[in-house]
């Protein structure tokens, strides 16, 4: 392929991990000997057919290394017509996966292990999903063939802009941006031992170092529809982050928010985000750039945040970010008629605090099946139209309308139950 044509077509695409194991599943490309099959054991092929040359494939988690029999599911989509093959071990259930056919084609790895390959056709654009089963052999994993040959495409020609024709531009509001290049620390209040220090090995970049109970604190003027994010490591102690009545436990390759702990931590460094939203007032909290908490928080506009080290503590701080949030307009209008019939009157007429509204919301969430809770979510709060769901979820745009309707009659029925008239 050149520089002037389309990149080729990936066969593998939209790839589901599962839901606790993130980061353990992942695509890979050019299946041959010597690629590693899993993503905790260090198990190669020594042989594999030559028809799966250079095909993509799914690493999987062998849950066996780790003296477990669990094999998560797998789900994704592919992007050309082609061969699914699902490569099991002796173990595995005779009847998985279903709709797949054995063939004699097999993979052997350097552990000994012998593989037998069952192969399914799936069309262009294909939704493929495995079943998740338990058995005390090793993890399934997946190579996909394609069948089809891609035509290769010119890519159009580039349009040249004059200085006159060039896009529209979007200012962002920052309120605060600190790398802490230079030791001037106006805007923060500090208490304790707090100093601007060189990294050891980077004498050109610097943190923010605070040991010992020291803190820091700092306010901006902002709409309370922010966004506030920081880098830090904690090699020592705990460190206490506290914003909109937010508070975040760090330390200890361990991590809480409001007092629930946050699992999936690896190490002692961090990056945690608050997302604040004016409707409804909710917080949402990330930590190493994955959503962990959604929690209701003060709206004040003016709205410090604190960060204290315990008393055996240190902490590193890399840097601050502190902008306004973007503002979500798409399709505000249509999704309000929507939930018209279930939004309760008697919120405005008794003036019911976001804190109690939010409460009920939880436990109305709480209580539908996933695949229900994850659509309104993603219609109500992430603001997606009809189809994105549609296509996200593998479902007709009709089936994501049904069970949208379905769900807001249930939230119409259950704030009816709990007094709250609609």
């Amino acid at each position: 392929m050149s520089l002037h044509e389309y990149p080729k077509k990936p066969g593998i695409s939209r790839f589901v991990a599962p839901w606790d194991t993130s980061g353990w599943y992942f695509m890979a490309e050019h299946f041959a000997p010597g690629c590693r099959i899993y993503s905790n054991a260090d198990i190669t092929v020594t042989e594999c057919p030559e028809i799966l040359m250079g095909c993509d494939y799914i690493v999987t988690y062998d849950s066996a290394t780790d003296g477990f029999d669990d094999k998560q599911e797998v789900d994704f989509f592919i992007e050309q017509t082609g061969e699914v093959y699902a490569a099991l071990d002796a173990d595995a259930p005779a009847d998985f996966p279903t709709g797949f056919a054995r063939t004699d084609l097999v993979v052997r790895t350097d552990a000994g292990d012998t593989y037998r390959l069952f192969m399914r056709p799936y069309a262009r654009g294909a939704h493929v999903h495995l079943d998740a089963f338990s058995s005390p052999g090793r993890h399934f994993f997946v190579v996909f063939r394609p069948t089809e040959t891609e035509t290769e495409k010119p890519l159009p020609e580039a349009k040249r802009f004059s200085v006159a024709e060039r896009h529209e531009t979007r200012e962002t509001s920052w309120f605060v941006h600190d790398c802490f290049a230079q030791a001037n620390l106006s805007g923060y209040d500090c208490h304790g031992d707090v100093r601007v220090c060189a990294e050891a090995d980077n004498p050109k970049r610097h943190y923010l170092r605070l040991q010992s109970g020291a803190g820091i604190s700092r306010a901006c003027e902002t709409s309370g529809q922010d966004e506030l994010s920081m880098a830090l490591d904690v090699p020592a102690g705990t460190a206490a982050l506290n914003f909109a009545g937010v508070t975040v436990q760090l330390g200890g390759a361990q991590a809480s928010i409001n007092g629930q702990n946050v699992p999936d931590i690896a190490d002692s460094r961090y990056v945690v985000a608050f997302k604040r939203f004016h409707a409804p007032q909710r917080c949402e909290v990330w930590l190493n750039n994955r959503p962990a908490m959604m929690c209701a928080c003060d709206a004040a506009a003016k709205t410090p945040f604190t960060l204290t080290a315990s008393e055996a503590g240190e902490i590193r701080l890399n840097r601050v970010d502190w902008k306004q949030a973007a503002k979500r307009r798409a399709q505000v209008v249509p999704l309000t008629e929507e939930m018209e019939n279930c939004i309760p009157d008697a919120v405005h007429e008794r003036q019911m605090e976001a804190k109690e509204l939010g409460k009920l919301l939880d436990l109305f969430l709480e209580s539908l099946p996933k695949d229900s809770r994850l659509i309104f979510l993603r219609r109500y709060w992430y603001v997606d139209s009809i189809s994105v769901i549609a296509d996200r979820f593998g479902m007709k745009e009709n089936t994501v309308k049904s069970i949208l309707f379905r769900t807001r009659e249930k939230l119409r029925k259950f704030l009816g139950e709990e007094g709250i008239a609609v």
